[in-house]
């Protein structure tokens, strides 16, 4: 007897769920619309208006644009594989290395290239 009163309840709480889902896909349509009108205006009046608008660009936002880009070449840094060899114990080593990492970092070193600096046979 307990079901048959909470069938239309349910009922009903589906049927709001589908009310609302209706509306939310009308409102973004109606969106969607509102911005599609809005291109077609920007487009219709000109070329003018955008060159107005590039001109209106502060330094900030030039800069900005310009260092979303990146930069043309790659700063390499050139490390002997010895450079360890001097730190008295593996704590220090462990030390040094993440000291050397930190100083790469800071100045936005994009390459490290480390190279044995041993003579042969030792």
């Amino acid at each position: 007897m307990e079901t048959e009163s909470q069938d239309p309840k349910i009922s009903e709480v589906i049927r709001r769920k589908k009310e609302r889902k209706k509306k939310k896909q009308d409102k973004f349509v109606s969106q969607l619309e509102k911005q599609q009108k809005k291109r077609e205006l920007s487009d219709s009046q000109g070329d003018e208006q955008q060159v107005d608008k590039k001109q209106k660009l502060s330094v900030f936002d030039t800069q900005k644009t310009i260092a979303r880009k990146g930069r043309d070449y790659t700063v390499s840094v050139a490390l002997a594989g010895s450079i360890l060899d001097n730190a008295q114990s593996q704590e220090l080593r462990t030390y040094l290395a993440g000291q050397v990492a930190r100083a790469l970092a800071v100045f936005n070193i994009d390459e490290v290239i480390v190279f044995d600096d041993e003579k042969p046979g030792q």
